[in-house]
């Protein structure tokens, strides 16, 4: 067992509304860099950093994109309450599923939960497709600050023109005569494919925003299109805000990559010792992180014979209505990385899997955010003896130790960032724009849109990946291919 020194960050001298700002925090504010990468670990305040820059550069729209819906709904209520500590009234615009919802007209700062839940119940609600509700809501607001909490999908198709009312609805959130601000919460959880058309989106609307701002726990390379960023981090101070309480940290092998449901026994035994070391204080004295959602489903079934009413679930195979909120966990909580973002828990034992630095990395951030926690990481037995030589023989180090520690033991996963420059993105790329052009227009003929993409590439209309300009004669050509005209069918359906 190794103690983990409780970590903190510095402060600032800046006071904002009674607020005193940490020095990340600070130095977001001041920033003048149309991009930045910020490295602050879970729970430190990066989105009080997001929400005093919005409203000191009076930004219009403020779009923040959080991977999971579960991370979308907890920081609602957490954004609602900074807003309120910073002066200003915000007003919900969007209903939250199962729970009462009354538009209450216009305040400082305007809130929108925009996920296919809320956009399915504006829908039903209004009896029209949700482009078209969305829409009206925004045209009815007059608020002079708007926030919006949304996932990738929903960016994605609506800058895919996949919407009603589309190039209305970007005008509306967007608007022309305003500066804007997309914020990408938690950005080391993308990776590969996720990642590459992220990039992609960003490709295209960048020219529509004015502060990016990539909030990362790990090392964030960006695509060279969207030039260089200021990085800033939360720096460690023996003196600052603590955010991480002590740990007592100790971590074993498992025989493969991952584990599966063979293993259930062996998991089921350690919940069971780690329960029985507890304070048994009845609400998440135990909580487990693992990567397979049957391995949590049947460790779950495993534990419920033992401790009947004792577990609660919360993973894939649990509908998102279903799932418990933070105040009704029991006191065994099993789980996926559905846990690693949108649930605030204080628990006294904490176990996960972890196989890749960021997953390591945002799992052991969900222990010691309110008090002690004892911490066990299963990893794959083929790393246990290089992370024991990189931890070292000290019966205590620093949080930072142990980030260093992971870094240089685990592989981080594949980002694919070069992708927008390969020859594969070629046809992805037209893809894309095809999309963007069959849908803009209510009536249009695949020749047209062919036609249209043809004119726009010769006269450099599109701004392409600095990999793909070279290659613009190319992309012409593949226009031209007959295979391409399906494509553009199947995109128009």
């Amino acid at each position: 067992m190794i103690k983990i020194d409780s970590y903190r960050i510095e402060r600032s001298d800046e006071n904002l509304s009674g607020i005193t700002l940490r020095k990340f925090q600070s130095d977001v504010l001041r920033s003048t860099s149309p991009l930045i990468v910020l490295d602050a670990p879970t729970g430190s305040g990066k989105t009080l950093a997001y929400l005093a820059k919005a409203l000191k550069e009076n930004f219009g729209s403020t779009v923040i994109v959080y991977p999971t819906n579960a991370l979308i709904f907890d920081q609602l209520s957490s954004i609602q309450r900074l807003l309120s500590a910073l002066g200003k009234k915000s007003v919900l615009k969007t209903p939250i599923p199962d729970e009462i919802f009354e538009d209450t007209g216009s305040g400082d700062v305007s809130l929108y939960v925009v996920n296919g839940e809320t956009l399915n119940t504006l829908a039903k609600n209004s009896n029209t497709t949700e482009g078209r509700t969305w829409l009206s809501v925004l045209r009815k607001d007059d608020s002079p600050q708007r926030v919006f909490l949304t996932n990738p999908e929903v960016l994605y198709f609506l800058f895919l023109l996949r919407f009603s009312k589309s190039n209305e609805l970007v005008d509306s959130i967007l608007k022309p005569n305003e500066r804007h601000m997309l914020v990408l919460d938690e950005f080391h959880l993308y990776y590969g494919y996720s990642l590459a058309t992220i990039y992609f989106m960003l490709m295209y609307i960048r020219n529509r925003i004015d502060q990016f701002i990539f909030s990362s726990a790990t090392t964030t390379v960006l695509p060279d299109f969207l030039g260089e960023p200021e990085r800033i981090s939360a720096a460690p101070s023996p003196y600052g805000d603590t955010i991480q309480h002590e740990l007592e940290f100790s971590f074993q092998g498992m025989s493969g990559s991952t584990l599966s449901t063979d293993d259930i026994r062996e998991l089921s035994g350690l919940v069971e010792r780690a329960y029985e070391q507890s304070g048994k204080r009845g609400k998440a004295d135990v909580v487990v992180i693992l990567n397979s959602v049957l391995t949590a489903y049947w460790l779950a079934r495993e534990l419920e014979n033992k401790y009947l009413g004792l577990v609660s679930e919360i993973h894939g195979l649990v509908p998102q209505g279903e799932r418990p909120k933070p105040q009704e966990l029991r006191s065994l909580v099993v789980g996926t990385s559905a846990v690693e973002v949108g649930v605030d828990f204080d628990t006294g034992f904490l176990i996960f899997e972890a196989n890749n630095v960021g997953s390591f990395i945002q799992r052991l951030g969900r222990g010691g955010r309110h008090s002690p926690c004892r911490v066990i990481a299963v990893i794959p037995s083929l790393l246990c003896e290089s992370f024991r030589r990189q931890l070292g023989d000290g019966e205590t180090i620093s949080r930072v130790q142990l980030l260093d520690s992971v870094r240089n033991t685990f592989s981080s996963l594949p980002l694919y960032s070069d992708f927008l420059s390969t020859q594969g993105a070629n046809l992805v790329l037209l893809s894309v724009l095809a999309s963007w052009v069959f849908k803009a227009y209510d009536k249009i003929t695949i020749k047209e849109c062919v036609d249209s993409l043809t004119r726009s590439l010769r006269e450099d209309r599109y701004i392409l990946p600095e990999g793909l300009v070279s290659r613009r004669d190319e992309l012409l050509r593949t226009l031209q291919r007959e295979d391409f005209g399906g494509i553009i069918r199947a995109l128009g359906k």
